[in-house]
């Protein structure tokens, strides 16, 4: 399941702006062979539009019957190499694998993953030998501090930075969440913010309760 709420991209036309990173994706989707996996390392200061990229990619990739399960998870969530055990013990084939924030995995579950990610491969506390991982695994990694991630890990997760957004394409994410937004509002809120996270949590979010406090569905100046 891919969480997403009402005005969130579904799809790379939904998705404003990172253009560049929309076609270089969308290249690859449609060259990908069936024994190939996406292996990334989205980079941007936080609120730019990782975590919404990585799951339009996973929509994207769910429509072309690429993948079958979606997986999302923090770097913070792996305190132990147990902890990676049992979460990769629960991927099947077939699956996307994001990690956010990725910069802050400890160094032992860091080392443990690269095989993974390099060969399909992993070695569980209990054995002594690599085991096969299931085919299909793509995997795709996000942080806000490129320097913060270790060498060896930018060599497996081809790093890839997202671009400012326009006023033009932070005006439409305003007009594209589900209350009805004036055109000069969402200008406004665009001139306000730096990123879509200030936008839909933020300012959306304010400008939506002034407008039910007046009795009003619409988003006015």
């Amino acid at each position: 399941m891919i969480p997403t709420k009402p005005g969130d991209p579904v799809s790379f036309e939904t998705y404003r702006g990172q253009h560049a990173l929309k076609r270089r994706f969308g290249l690859r989707l449609n060259a990908i062979q069936p024994n190939e996996s996406i292996k990334a390392l989205l980079f941007s200061p936080a609120g730019q539009g990782k975590t919404s990229f990585v799951r339009v990619l996973a929509y994207e990739m769910f429509n072309r019957k690429l993948i079958k399960y979606y997986f999302e998870t923090v770097a913070g969530k792996f305190e132990t190499k147990n902890d990676l055990d049992a979460f990769i013990r629960r991927i099947p084939a077939n699956s996307i694998i994001f990690i956010d924030e990725i910069h802050g995995l400890p160094g032992g579950v860091r080392d443990a993953l690269y095989p993974a990610i390099q060969d399909n491969i992993y070695m569980f506390n209990y054995d002594v030998n690599y085991r096969k991982l299931p085919a299909g695994l793509h995997w795709i990694g996000a942080t806000t501090d490129l320097g913060k991630v270790h060498a060896a890990l930018r060599r497996r997760l081809l790093p890839i930075p997202l671009e400012p957004l326009s006023l033009e394409d932070k005006k439409w994410i305003a007009l594209l969440q589900p209350r009805a937004v004036d055109e000069n509002a969402a200008e406004l809120m665009a001139e306000r913010s730096w990123s879509p996270w200030e936008i839909k949590d933020e300012l959306y979010a304010t400008a939506g309760d002034i407008a039910t406090e007046k009795g009003s569905w619409h988003i006015r100046l």
